[in-house]
C-alpha cells in the first residue's frame, strides 16, 4: 500500500468526551472567539476523515445564491481537512472539469486530494442526458480512476451550486453531505425532500432558516453553546453561519473568510492553447462566418485591431454616439440587413452541439493547464507585453 494511503488509514479521530465542555477557542487573525465545538468547521473535517477511512470517497454539496460566501466556505472546509491531514492536496476546478470528469480525474496526481468544483450551475444546464450519465459514471468511479489497482486513494469532492436541485438526484446521492449557506422560501417549501421530517437534519434546517434571516436582516444571530449559555455573533465579524446535513444528522457551522492558508486559497486556472490552432478549428468548422465570429469576439473583448479599422470605427460610432441617443426598430433593422444582402433571413439560430463538443475536446487535449495571471493587463492596441510573450513561450516549450 502506498505511503499516503497507509498514513490516512492509520488516522484515528478521537471523539470528544461526553458531557458539556464549554466553548472552544476559534483563533482567526490573531484573535480568539468563543464557539461550541459542534459549531466549529473542524468538526466537519472530522466527519469527512472518519468516512474516508472506509469509503475512500466523500462528497459535499454547498448550496447558496451569489454573494453568500460559497467559495469562502469551501476554502474553510478544505483548510481544516488538510490541517488535520496534511497529505491532502487541494485542487480547485471549474464547471468545465465537472462536465468533463473522466479526463479531469485522469489528469490528477495519484495522491489524496480535495477537489473543489467551484460553481457548476451554468454548465449543468447545457448538459445532455448522455453527458450527465457519462459524468455520473466517472464520479462513481473516481477512486478507481486514481488508483486502478486498489481504489484506495482518498478523494473529497466539494461541489458548489446555486440551488439544492441543480444537481441530478443521482449526483446528490453520491455526495454524503449537503451544506446550505442560504435557506430561503424555495428550500423551506421543499424541506421534506431535503431531510426526513422530524430528523435532526430537518430540525437543523428549520433552525438555520431563522438564523439565516437574522444574519442578513439584523446583521447578527445567536447560538447556544451549552448549559443554557448563548452567544451573539455579528455577521461577517468574522463569522457567517451555514447548515450542514448528512443523512439524518445536522449541525450549524460557523465559517469565516479569514479561515484559509496559501495551500487552500482559491486558485484559478486557465487552459492555454495555441491561437493558430483555435483559428484553424473555427475556420474548418464554420468557414468565413467563423472568421467573422472571431473578429467580432476579439473586438468585443477590447481588441479593436481584429476588425478592419473602418468597421471598428463604424461600430464604435453606432455603440457610443447613435445607440445612447436614438432608438429604432431592431426587428426592422434585421430585415433591412438581410434584404440588403439579398438573402433570406434565417428562421432561427442553431448550435452545432456535436461539432462544438469535438472542438472543445480537441483543444483541451492540446492545452496546457496554468494558473491564471493576476493583476496584469494586456493592452490590446500595443505590441505584445511580457505576459503575452511569456505565455506563448510557455506553450511552445510544453507543446
Amino acid at each position: 500500500m502506498n505511503e499516503p494511503v497507509s498514513a490516512l488509514l492509520n488516522y484515528k479521530y478521537e471523539r470528544p468526551r461526553h458531557g458539556f465542555r464549554g466553548a472552544t477557542d476559534y483563533r482567526l487573525g490573531g484573535k480568539s472567539y468563543r464557539i461550541a465545538a459542534w459549531n466549529h468547521p473542524s468538526s466537519l473535517a472530522n466527519i469527512i476523515l472518519n468516512w474516508i477511512q472506509h469509503t475512500f470517497f466523500f462528497g459535499v454539496y454547498i448550496v447558496a445564491p451569489m454573494g453568500h460566501g460559497k467559495t469562502k466556505l469551501s476554502q474553510s472546509i478544505a483548510h481544516h481537512i488538510h490541517t488535520k491531514e496534511p497529505r491532502f492536496s487541494i485542487r480547485w476546478a471549474s464547471g468545465y472539469e465537472f462536465t468533463h470528469q473522466q479526463e479531469f480525474f485522469e489528469s490528477l496526481p495519484k495522491i489524496p486530494t480535495v477537489i473543489i468544483f467551484d460553481d457548476v450551475s451554468g454548465e449543468l444546464k447545457q448538459l445532455t442526458d448522455k453527458q450527465i450519465e457519462s459524468n455520473f459514471s466517472s464520479l462513481t468511479r473516481i477512486r478507481w480512476i486514481l488508483d486502478p489497482v486498489a481504489g484506495k486513494i482518498p478523494v473529497v469532492c466539494i461541489v458548489v451550486g446555486h440551488y439544492s436541485k441543480n444537481l441530478e438526484k443521482e449526483f446528490r446521492a453520491q455526495l454524503g453531505m449537503s451544506i446550505f449557506a442560504a435557506f430561503g422560501n424555495e428550500e423551506m417549501t421543499n424541506i421534506d425532500t431535503i431531510a426526513p421530517k422530524g430528523s435532526d437534519a430537518f430540525k437543523t434546517l428549520i433552525k438555520f432558516g431563522k438564523i439565516y434571516t437574522e444574519m442578513f436582516e439584523k446583521h447578527q444571530f445567536d447560538l447556544h453553546i451549552g448549559n443554557g449559555e448563548k452567544i451573539t455573533y455579528y455577521t461577517d465579524k468574522p463569522f457567517r453561519a451555514c447548515a450542514a446535513i448528512s443523512k439524518t444528522k445536522g449541525r450549524i457551522i460557523l465559517y469565516s473568510e479569514q479561515d484559509v492558508c496559501d495551500k487552500c486559497v482559491k486558485t484559478e486556472y486557465q487552459r492555454l492553447v495555441d491561437s493558430q490552432m483555435v483559428f484553424d478549428k473555427i475556420v474548418a468548422a464554420y468557414g468565413n462566418q467563423g472568421k467573422l465570429a472571431l473578429k467580432i469576439y476579439m473586438q468585443k473583448h477590447g481588441y479593436s485591431l481584429a476588425l478592419h479599422p473602418t468597421v471598428a470605427s463604424a461600430l464604435d460610432h453606432i455603440e457610443q454616439d447613435l445607440a445612447p441617443v436614438f432608438a429604432w426598430d431592431n426587428n426592422q433593422m434585421v430585415d433591412i440587413i438581410w434584404k440588403d444582402a439579398k438573402k433570406a433571413k434565417p428562421k432561427q439560430t442553431y448550435h452545432k452541439r456535436k461539432l462544438n463538443d469535438k472542438i472543445v475536446k480537441d483543444l483541451a487535449e492540446k492545452s496546457i493547464l496554468t494558473k491564471k495571471p493576476t493583476n496584469t493587463i494586456i493592452n490590446p492596441t500595443e505590441e505584445p507585453t511580457n505576459l503575452s510573450m511569456e505565455l506563448n513561450e510557455q506553450f511552445l516549450t510544453n507543446a
